[in-house]
């Protein structure tokens, strides 16, 4: 369950504009969610809250900062996209594995 939510929190990530728009309207659901599951508080709400700001870099609009650098030219559409599917894809792995082990070790949830 831990893992569809922070699926679906990269994925609905893709249809907004904006970072606070999107964390304003989806954290209190996908909270929401995890709170009307049986899934372990603390990782899946670390896990939102991480993939909520790692996600911005997937795309050019995806943060208040990208629009600038991507309208300046500093990057072209193909190479900002790949770059940030790679990043996102990165920082989703390790957040799921490295990241879930590292957590139950240190007794934040068992």
């Amino acid at each position: 369950m831990v893992t569809m939510t922070a699926a679906a929190v990269l994925v609905v990530h893709y249809l907004f504009a904006s970072l606070v728009g999107y964390v304003a309207s989806f954290a209190p659901l996908a909270y929401s969610v995890i709170a009307a599951t049986d899934v372990p508080r603390y990782p899946a709400v670390f896990l939102v809250l991480f993939l909520m700001v790692v996600s911005s870099t997937l795309t050019h609009y995806g943060n208040g900062v990208g629009p600038i650098l991507f309208a300046k030219g500093y990057n072209d559409k193909k190479s900002w996209w790949s770059i940030g599917l790679l990043v996102t894809a990165l920082h989703t792995v390790i957040y799921l594995t490295i990241g879930l082990v590292y957590w139950k070790f240190i007794g934040l949830w068992y």
